[in-house]
């Protein structure tokens, strides 16, 4: 008689709880947990091949990174959280200080040619794009401070 596997190491030889399972991407095979399965994960042996399979196409490979564009934030960022356009500059113009952004000039976060960066304070940053706002809502007759 088949005794039931007592210790975590015993579960995972056996294969206690977990399923053999193709990866969508690279087709190598490999073991998910069922709890995983069952909530509709566990598809993608690691995050590189659920990034190549799900965002096909949206990415860049520069200096030996892969940058992916982030649906969060518009940006485009490396596995290891650092910004593309942050790297272009660095690598054409050396460190950036602290208290200084990366700023797209023509406001497109994927646009991350080196004529289009420039390096600013954080408070002219933001005092930039509130002027942009503010000039949207004139354009479309909103005072946020009145109330009607």
């Amino acid at each position: 008689m088949n005794k039931p596997p007592k210790t975590q190491a015993e579960k995972r030889e056996l294969g206690y709880g977990a399923t053999k399972v193709e990866c969508l991407f690279c087709e190598k095979e490999f073991s998910a947990r069922n709890s995983i399965i069952n909530r509709g994960y566990g598809k993608y042996c690691s995050r590189k091949c659920y990034y190549d399979h799900t965002r096909k196409n949206e990415f860049v490979d520069y200096n030996g990174l892969r940058y992916y564009l982030s649906p969060t934030i518009g940006y485009f960022v490396s596995e290891c959280g650092k910004r593309l356009n942050r790297a272009i500059w660095e690598d054409n113009n050396g460190v950036i200080p602290d208290g200084y952004i990366i700023h797209h000039i023509d406001g497109s976060k994927t646009n991350n040619e080196i004529e289009n960066l420039e390096m600013i304070e954080w408070g002219k940053h933001t005092a930039v794009h509130h002027e942009k706002t503010r000039e949207r809502n004139r354009a479309l007759k909103i005072n946020p401070l009145k109330n009607d």
